[in-house]
């Protein structure tokens, strides 16, 4: 086993010019990190100036083709998942998944259905900023849906996953 073992440098200020020299040393190095980290940050940001040049053409490519998949899958939905809801491919996963949303019966507005929650002390279903709290009633049941006059409706929303290698760490 090596060690690498130093031994620190021992420095003793004598007298007030020392105090005065070794302050004047700090100062400077101070400003030499100071330099130093500038420099650092302007290549940094010259760096993620170049990267967002180079990235964003790729990312509106990448909404092009999230937009097709989508369009395709929808156009296809009955051939591509006859049984099941997703579909695996070469490089990913296409697929519907259940999602629920819920929406207010006839004209009713969110805050008609905020009183009727705090009528009814539905508390689990209002947000601490007073706002309607949609996920926590997503497991109501119908009926008590419809005590704060919302209703149930479920769609199938499109996904797709890429596969990721493992690189065998």
């Amino acid at each position: 086993m090596t060690t690498n073992r130093k031994k620190p440098e021992i420095m003793v200020i004598e007298d007030l010019p020392a105090v005065d020299k070794a302050m004047s040393e700090i100062a400077e190095l101070e400003r030499g990190i100071g330099k130093l980290e500038a420099d650092m940050n302007e290549t940094i940001d010259a760096a993620k100036a170049v990267c967002k040049l180079k990235v964003e053409p790729k990312k509106a490519r990448i909404k092009v083709l999230e937009a097709a998949l989508g369009t395709y899958a929808s156009l296809n939905k009955d051939e591509l998942f006859p049984k099941n809801k997703s579909k695996k491919m070469t490089f990913g996963i296409i697929g519907f998944r259940k999602s629920t949303k819920l929406l207010t019966i006839g004209k009713t507005t969110m805050a008609e259905v905020l009183e009727l929650l705090k009528a009814h002390k539905l508390t689990k279903g209002i947000k601490l900023t007073e706002s309607v709290d949609k996920e926590a009633m997503k497991g109501w049941t119908d009926e008590k849906l419809k005590t704060v006059r919302m209703r149930r409706k479920e769609e199938d929303a499109f996904f797709y996953e890429i596969a990721q290698e493992d690189s065998g760490d």
